[in-house]
């Protein structure tokens, strides 16, 4: 699942060489087949040492919020309904649940307000003549 995931970001974001691959250590993550591709991407792998917590906090964070968001006091009876639903949580984490340490944006606003160079600010911006940013089209 986690191969196929990565695979699937890739072939849609097309991310450079140098992201950093942010995972738990969990035994797909620390995988010889998952570390041999992130390689061949030239992909940095950043996961915690043992009983360090700390070392990967955005991660830790991101499971957290899923597990209590979608895993916790459910049973999924399928792998495919697990599947599912963290697929179906993928885009609401990343669109539309609001992150403290972003300024209370969603991951995909903060995104193209940073990438952006009309969107430099971790604030939003409102025009109020309602007009829309030629470059990224907010």
């Amino acid at each position: 699942m986690t191969r196929a995931a990565l695979n699937h970001a890739v072939a849609h974001r097309h991310p450079p060489p140098g992201v950093i691959f942010h995972s738990d250590r969990g035994v797909e993550s620390a995988a010889y087949a998952i570390r041999r591709r992130l390689a061949a991407l030239g992909f940095v792998q950043s996961m915690n040492r043992p009983r360090e917590i700390t070392d990967n906090a955005y991660m830790e964070s991101f499971f957290h919020s899923m597990k209590s968001d979608v895993v916790h006091g459910i049973r999924f009876t399928h792998h495919a309904e697990l599947a599912r639903s963290l697929r179906s949580y993928i885009p609401y984490y990343n669109g539309m649940r609001l992150h403290s340490g972003i300024g209370y944006a969603s991951p995909v606003d903060y995104e193209a307000r940073t990438t952006c160079p009309n969107h430099v600010s971790t604030k939003p911006r409102e025009d109020p003549r309602g007009s829309r940013c030629s470059p990224c089209g907010r």
